[in-house]
């Protein structure tokens, strides 16, 4: 297992963290580090503890590691960015080292001036960010966490720390100076004790120890009829909870009022009355069974005031987004939701169908024109008899084909001014959405970004779909 042998910080110029389970099998690593003496950095430094510890680092397993690490920093550099802008510090961005250990396995990214080297009995090498003409570097190449106003790049490192080896974090202008290439792993500890008297120290130091083997367990013949017994313990609560509290409590509420109420109960009543129950009961735990467990929400996930009256359904590709106003037809780019190209015809455009790899308009003239995705013209047709007119889609049957999280299936169904998702088994409202004025155009379901796409008046909504199983 890996060991936290020596470490020192200099609050709230530098900062060390970490925090590992009771059984040092996982642990994470906080090292930052900054060059200005203000007291905002205090705070600074106090936000990213404090983001690191309510993060879910902990519950993150092995195998996403690397995939939360990028995602998790993407989005924090642009936390660190808007803090810095509101600070008067000339450097406003700041060196960073973040770790997560599996065992002796160590996921860790690096921001600025922070480095690392693996120390054996031999030498010192560096590892991850490398340290030749780090003193050199301009501000964009050191690459301090949250001073880039544009996303960053970020490389996730991973080693393996053997028995033999320790791992060391501290800013490079000391690192280059205390470990040159191929440097003696016995003068460690002295440039520790040295440079504790420097201003600004920072350094954080692991150790492999002798890694943990678990004794193999022997099978237990009590220990299998004790989770036997917890598992129907188990199961007959849940049982309970589900059907307990709604059937039979309400039984026995409705025997005791019988028998308490002012007329007689006959024997012909009895009979009656437990039929009766039963009936529910039953329906009870046919919904239960059909019913899938989850919950679809409908939740708008932007608007956009156009400038201009959409007159058909929206279309939409993998991409693009397609609108139409009057004789104008307008594609979008998805992400951005900036114009790609438009064109323009002699007459009203009646209907948008996005297919694979093109786009097919239809217009009042009888003509059919396919365009690509660029924007130019694939082919035209001209039809014998008027086309017909599509409106909006009153309802839209959705399943686990059209969204993969969906358990079974939902109706979305429109009516003049809101959206409501359905349970196609009991007509039971999962969610609703409720417009101030009329729905004019909405569109099929967008699969691939989970949403709808609504006009309502000038405005173009695109609605999303949420699943919670």
């Amino acid at each position: 297992m890996i060991s936290l042998q020596n470490h020192l910080a200099s609050f709230p110029l530098s900062m060390c963290e970490y925090s590992a389970s009771k059984d040092g099998r996982f642990a994470w690593f906080l090292c930052t580090y900054h060059t200005e003496q203000d007291h905002v950095l205090e705070e600074i430094q106090t936000e990213i503890k404090l983001e690191i510890l309510n993060s879910d680092v902990s519950s993150i397993s092995k195998i996403n590691i690397e995939a939360w690490l990028k995602s998790f920093f993407a989005d924090f550099h642009w936390k660190l960015h808007a803090r810095f802008r509101k600070t008067e510090l000339d450097e406003k961005g700041i060196s960073l080292f973040f770790g997560v250990l599996f065992d002796h396995e160590l996921f860790f990214v690096q921001f600025g001036r922070l480095v690392c080297a693996l120390a054996d009995r031999k030498k010192v090498t560096p590892v991850g960010k490398p340290w030749k003409n780090h003193h050199v570097n301009t501000l964009e190449d050191l690459a301090l966490l949250g001073l880039s106003e544009k996303d960053i790049k970020i490389r996730i490192n991973r080693i393996f720390i053997s028995e033999i080896e320790r791992l060391i974090v501290l800013p490079a202008a000391q690192a280059t100076v205390s470990f040159p290439s191929g440097a003696d792993p016995q003068i460690v500890d002295t440039v520790f004790e040295t440079y504790k008297q420097e201003h600004n120290p920072l350094w954080l130091c692991l150790k492999a120890k002798e890694r943990m083997v678990l004794p193999r367990q022997r099978r237990s013949s009590r220990l299998v009829i004790s989770t036997i017994v917890l598992l129907l313990m188990t199961l007959l609560s849940i049982f309970y909870m589900i059907f307990g509290n709604r059937a039979i409590d309400r039984y026995s509420r409705k025997l005791r009022s019988l028998f308490i109420s002012k007329r007689t109960a006959t024997l012909e009543i009895i009979p009656e009355f437990l039929n009766q129950e039963t009936s529910n009961l039953l329906r009870n735990i046919e919904r239960v069974v059909v019913s899938p467990a989850q919950d679809v929400q409908l939740k708008l996930r932007w608007t956009v005031d156009m400038p201009y009256r959409v007159t058909c359904t929206p279309a939409f590709s993998l991409d693009n987004l397609y609108l139409a106003s009057g004789k104008t037809l307008v594609a979008y780019k998805k992400k951005t939701r900036e114009v790609l190209w438009k064109t323009a015809f002699n007459c009203e455009i009646l209907d948008l169908r996005a297919v694979e790899q093109s786009l097919i308009v239809i217009l009042e003239d009888n003509r059919i024109v396919s365009f690509k995705a660029s924007g130019s013209k694939n082919w035209e047709k001209t039809l014998a008899h008027p086309p017909l007119q599509r409106g909006i889609h009153n309802s839209i049957e959705l399943n686990n084909h059209d969204d993969p999280s969906l358990e079974g299936s939902v109706i979305v169904v429109a009516d003049e001014r809101g959206l409501y998702v359905l349970n196609p088994g009991f007509g039971e409202d999962y969610s609703k959405l409720t417009f101030k004025n009329k729905i004019q155009f909405l569109s099929a379901y967008d699969s691939h970004d989970r949403c709808l796409y609504s006009v309502v008046d000038q405005d173009f909504h695109c609605i999303e779909l949420i699943v919670k199983n």
